[in-house]
């Protein structure tokens, strides 16, 4: 299980965007409602949670997700029950992700100390100041810490939030967006056979040259293509 915690004053795009994601990759994930059930983002739209905060159990919990934003953030912190989320997955070695702002809550905690990790650039201060090492990348996964920079990378955010809950991501979306890198034979043949149609998986390529992440999809006409964020694409 996933949580995704709503505090009043979120940055919608970074919480909604991983939400949708992890739920195309049948990842199971529910919004938590920090300050009610209805949660106003930054902007003015109202959210309404699946749970709320005093329903939430850490029994089958994988992983706690903090957007940023502003007052979203701060009202996240000081929320007790926040808290005690955070401190569990610690504690437990369970997956805490975290955006924008929010890193700087890990930070506060002294989590990040040691740790490679981002924030948006005024909040990278307290990374560095909580003993975090600074990453060039916008999103960065250093033991079962996640950050990323900010709005801007929210899909890069929940890409890496489905690869690390779910081996194997797949979703019941198709990106034709996509384009990339010409993926190995043994690769195509293996995702070939597990992908569903109209199914995206991300694979992680860090070991190749110059390759962050990839992706695999079928097409409308049923073709594999194989993919990254850049470059060119290429189909089997």
């Amino acid at each position: 299980m996933v949580y995704v915690l709503l505090a009043e004053g979120f940055e919608l795009v970074e919480a909604m965007a991983p939400v949708d994601i992890l739920r195309r990759a049948k990842v199971e994930v529910k919004t938590v409602g920090v300050t009610g059930g209805t949660v106003k983002a930054s902007n003015g739209v109202p959210i309404v949670a699946d749970i709320e905060i005093a329903e939430a159990s850490t029994e089958g919990l994988d992983c706690v997700v903090l957007p940023g934003g502003l007052p979203g953030t701060l009202n996240l912190e000081k929320s007790p029950e926040v808290q005690d989320l955070i401190d569990f997955c610690a504690k437990e070695g369970r997956l805490l992700a975290a955006i924008c702002a929010a890193p700087s809550i890990l930070a506060h905690k002294g989590l990040l100390n040691g740790k490679e990790a981002t924030a948006f650039p005024s909040f990278q201060k307290d990374v560095a100041e909580g003993g975090g090492r600074l990453s060039e990348q916008f999103v960065i996964r250093d033991g079962q810490f996640i950050t990323a920079r900010g709005m801007g990378v929210s899909t890069r955010f929940g890409l890496a939030l489905a690869a690390a809950t779910y081996v194997g991501f797949f979703a019941n979306c198709l990106l034709p967006s996509f384009c990339g890198y010409q993926l190995s034979p043994v690769l195509q043949r293996d995702m070939g056979q597990a992908l569903p149609e109209g199914g995206l998986a991300v694979v992680d390529l860090r070991s190749m040259p110059e390759q962050d992440e990839a992706a695999a999809y079928r097409d409308d006409e049923g073709r594999m293509r194989f993919g990254r964020l850049c470059g060119r694409e290429g189909e089997d």
